[in-house]
């Protein structure tokens, strides 16, 4: 893995806002009861999707959490590059996630659990409607997306169920 990423965060003086060695506080992450009833892990990267409101008729995108592109047949995550916009990771909020509908599910990853090879957690910034600080789940680098989901899976496996 390289420090690329890290050197960005330090090129725009965000050093204290970068961790790639253990989660630096305790992270909440919402799970849709539809995911949750079909025992998909934790932290499975959103894949986005286009829809239309049925109430106001207008077009909802919500992206991907992580660009993914084929390299030679296969898969590959493109690692963040960036500390603000879109594809760079996995939502999480310092905060349980408590604005959704009500069925959503809570988990959390405890501060100081060990971050795998290939990860980072990145502090985003204050979110005021939420009341939460946001922070990503990144890709350090490239990864085939096999790799991107068995480390996410690792981190995922040490998250424990708060419930709604």
């Amino acid at each position: 893995m390289t420090n690329e990423l890290k050197r960005i965060y330090e090129r725009e003086g965000k050093t204290p806002r970068y961790f790639d060695d253990e989660v630096p506080c305790e992270l909440f992450r919402g799970q849709h009861p539809d995911e949750y009833k079909a025992q998909q892990f934790l932290l499975q990267p959103h894949p986005g999707y286009t829809r239309t409101n049925q109430q106001t008729g207008q077009t909802v995108t919500r992206l991907a959490d992580v660009k993914v592109v084929e390299r030679n047949g296969e898969q590959f995550v493109l690692g963040c590059r960036c500390t603000s916009g879109e594809y760079r990771g996995l939502s999480t909020f310092d905060k349980p996630v408590s604005w959704f509908k009500p069925s959503w599910f809570n988990f959390s990853i405890a501060a100081g659990t060990k971050l795998p090879p290939g990860l980072a957690v990145t502090k985003d910034g204050y979110n005021r409607m939420r009341n939460a600080t946001h922070y990503t789940i990144a890709p350090k680098d490239d990864m085939p997306l096999g790799l991107f989901l068995q480390t996410l899976k690792v981190l995922a496996d040490q998250a424990r169920f708060i419930g709604k």
